[in-house]
């Protein structure tokens, strides 16, 4: 399960930067860049988002998010909570919409 939240991770800051959180040429290069340097979020983002990336990329799999603290932490209780700042992170989209109508029809 900590390989898919890695995976996560990796995705989430793929869609944000459009490149992989460490640009390396061999294997050897990228486990020491994984290892001993944390990922930079070089786009402007809310701190749920910050922390959500950063949990899921903890090269220590003891630490990294479990699926627990994933459900739990701050990005996701906004998301599913329907208490998302419609101005950080875009909440006018039919994504959110979707999510808006569904929570109200579950009421």
């Amino acid at each position: 399960m900590k390989n898919d939240v890695w995976a996560l991770g990796v995705i989430l800051y793929e869609l944000l930067h459009g490149k992989t959180p460490w640009s390396c040429k061999s294997e050897e290069e990228i486990a020491e860049k994984i290892a001993n340097v944390p990922p930079v979020i070089e786009v402007a983002v809310c701190d749920e988002v910050r922390e959500f990336i950063l949990g899921c990329l903890d090269p220590e799999e003891n630490t990294r998010f479990s699926l627990d603290q994933l459900r739990n932490c701050r990005l996701v209780r906004r998301l599913f909570n329907n208490e998302m700042d419609r101005k950080s992170i875009g909440g006018n989209d039919s994504a959110t919409k979707m999510l808006k109508k569904k929570s109200s029809s579950n009421k």
